[in-house]
């Protein structure tokens, strides 16, 4: 299997992905397909590298997580089975392995008791929806703090960058030490070099954690879209089936108003003979 041939290489960067693809996904079928991917790779793993096996373990809890959230009653059941193998065939700890089932345990033990008619979608989804609301808030946080970090950037510290600038070319170029004729000379370029050398380490470090925040912020920003288009996806479905049992309350009010005309006028029943309607007259 390709993914078990380079784990050892790539392992880190192919479970980024698999999570990350777990969590671009709203269709059950879908994200069983790479839940069952991740199954095979699990157990063929076990002998030949069971060090990536352990490493898959920490992209399953939330990985499974958002299924939970997701994905329908078959696709929850299916993950259950899997983790059940799992435990008959030994392939992670009972406590790791309790710890996956929990996660649906939970879910199960917040539904509302079961009746004979079918829950309401949209209640439902809005339920789902706050984790990722709030992850959503968390990570509006996260890019605000950064953007303010950024406000003021080393790479736009043009006071530092003439300082340097203003040092004698000679500190940094190799080349001009030719020109040195004597001790004097030697001593004034290493009092340049020690005095230089603060400065620019100073900027060198200020310009390397301001590449990182912005590394950082990319990476937020990309974070960002995949959940603002998760969200919207989310959205559309509710207001699609908000939509379609709105129209189907507006049918039954027809229907309702249709029977209620249908209903015979009281008070000439009570000057007639005749007898009231059956209950299957009224609604055929």
């Amino acid at each position: 299997m390709w993914l078990l041939h380079h784990q050892k290489k790539h392992g880190k960067v192919i479970l980024d992905i698999w999570l990350k693809e777990v969590r671009r996904q709203n269709n059950p079928e879908k994200l069983l397909c790479l839940v069952y991917l991740a199954n095979d790779v699990i157990q063929n793993s076990r002998k030949k590298y069971p060090d990536f096996m352990i490493s898959f373990l920490k992209v399953l809890d939330p990985a499974f997580r958002f299924i939970r959230d997701m994905a329908d009653e078959n696709c929850r059941k299916a993950v259950l089975r899997i983790i059940h193998v799992w435990r008959d065939r030994n392939i992670y700890k009972p406590v790791d392995l309790s710890k996956l089932e929990r996660i649906f345990d939970t879910e199960s033990n917040n539904q509302l008791p079961s009746s004979n008619e079918m829950p309401i979608k949209p209640e439902t989804e809005v339920k789902n929806a706050k984790p990722g609301l709030e992850n959503f808030s968390m990570m509006t946080t996260k890019i605000i703090g950064v953007l303010r970090k950024l406000e003021d950037p080393a790479s736009a510290d043009a006071g530092v960058r003439q300082q340097i600038a203003d040092f004698p070319e000679n500190i940094a170029n190799p080349a001009l030490l030719k020109n040195i004729a004597n001790r004097e000379d030697a001593q004034e370029l290493m009092d340049k070099i020690n005095e230089a050398n603060p400065v620019v380490d100073s900027y060198c470090a200020r310009l390397k954690a301001e590449m990182s925040d912005r590394r950082m912020l990319q990476k937020l920003v990309a974070d960002y879209v995949e959940t603002l288009t998760l969200a919207s996806e989310r959205n559309k479905e509710m207001i699609k089936s908000v939509r379609e049992k709105i129209e189907q309350l507006d049918q039954d009010k027809i229907e309702l108003k249709k029977h209620i005309e249908s209903l015979p006028d009281l008070n000439e029943m009570l000057h007639t003979d005749f007898s009231l309607p059956s209950a299957h007259d009224l609604f055929t």
